[in-house]
């Protein structure tokens, strides 16, 4: 939608500013978010993968959340687990 294309661009902004060195690359996928990942991980041979939460309670429901624990045990490279700061 025109707001996660929105909001995904405000966000490469926010990590552009203070990282202007370092190539970040964003895609907006559409289907099962987990499978939906992996895909786009492996196809832009990303070596970081930085995941965003949407208003979890505890850091815990983030690390052991269904999506997150699908992508972390199918990809073999280091995930940022970050909060939203909108939710």
């Amino acid at each position: 939608s025109r707001a996660d294309d929105t909001y995904l661009m405000d966000l490469e902004t926010e990590l552009r500013n203070p990282l202007p060195e370092v190539k970040i690359t964003s895609r907006l996928g559409y289907g099962k978010p987990a499978r939906e990942i992996i895909k786009l991980t492996r196809e832009e041979k990303i070596d970081l993968l930085v995941m965003g939460g949407h208003g979890h309670r505890l850091w815990g429901d983030l690390w052991h959340g269904q999506t997150i624990d699908s992508v972390r045990h199918e990809l073999r490279i280091p995930i940022l687990a970050i909060r939203s700061k909108t939710s």
